[in-house]
């Protein structure tokens, strides 16, 4: 295992070159830029954070670029759409966004510093334990021991959102039905949860030398362990997370459950 301890030490000598990332709010717009189809329609999302008096504001500016299909001539069109500002607080590592007018509260985990906003945001809470929360997931992976020090060993993984939602559904389903209503079909939501897993780290394959954490799980509790979720550890100081599970994949895009903003003319990816 010494390639991945002289990977470490590199890897955590590069991190720091933009300024370390921390669950800290701060001035300044930053850009997610979508994938592109071959005509160049697409578009990308700018995230501006602003001081509100005491408090601050988020803003998401969403602006798509598509080819107008009306008969006419072919012509690339624009369309900008905003959202906000709303107010936020932050607490720990997590933001709330709250929308207003009845709306629930967005959570995100989130990492900021002045090229990167990472929201949601794969959070290292502790040696061996990181964190993603968004709207409609709160998870929590747990390795036996820290990755970085022993490359191979357990893991763990709580899905708070599934275990919610299963809670709400049992709930419902043990309320004695409404006069001339059906009573609800409980059903189990699927869940990211594993309770008897793995995990491993290995060398990323692209050129930036990524270090990678996979979290391993049995298909249905039985057979051998298979890659379920992929934390990626970048130089540049930030952590992304997918998932590998096929059958669950159309809850992200692209298998992606985090999302990184950048401040430069490019934006982030």
């Amino acid at each position: 295992m010494v390639w991945i301890g002289a990977l470490v030490l590199a890897f955590e000598a590069a991190r720091g070159w933009a300024g370390e990332l921390k669950p800290e709010l701060r001035e300044g717009s930053w850009t997610h830029t979508g994938i592109a189809n071959i005509l160049g329609e697409g578009g990308g999302t700018r995230v501006t954070l602003k001081r509100a008096g005491d408090g601050w504001s988020i803003t998401h500016t969403h602006v798509s670029h598509f080819l107008q299909r009306d008969g006419g001539p072919r012509e690339m069109k624009t369309t900008t759409q905003e959202e906000g500002p709303y107010p936020v607080t932050l607490e720990g590592d997590v933001l709330t966004v709250d929308k207003g007018e009845g709306k629930p509260a967005e959570r995100y985990t989130f990492l900021c510093n002045e090229e990167y906003l990472l929201m949601p945001a794969a959070v290292r809470r502790k040696p061996g334990e990181w964190a993603l929360v968004r709207p409609g997931l709160d998870l929590v992976i747990r390795c036996q021991a820290d990755p970085f020090t022993v490359p191979l060993g357990k893991a763990t993984v709580r899905d708070f959102s599934a275990e919610a939602e299963q809670a709400r559904q049992k709930a419902e389903a043990a309320r004695p039905p409404e006069p001339g209503k059906i009573k609800p079909v409980y059903w189990t939501p699927p869940s990211l949860a594993v309770t008897d897993g793995g995990y491993a780290l290995e060398q990323g394959t692209t050129a930036e030398k990524e270090l990678v954490l996979c979290i391993l799980d049995r298909k249905a509790g039985v057979g051998p362990l298979a890659p379920k979720l992929q934390l990626a550890f970048w130089p540049r100081g930030h952590t992304t997370l997918s998932l590998l599970e096929s059958e669950m994949l159309p809850r992200f895009e692209n298998g992606r459950m985090d999302c990184v903003y950048g401040s430069g003319p490019r934006g982030s990816y």
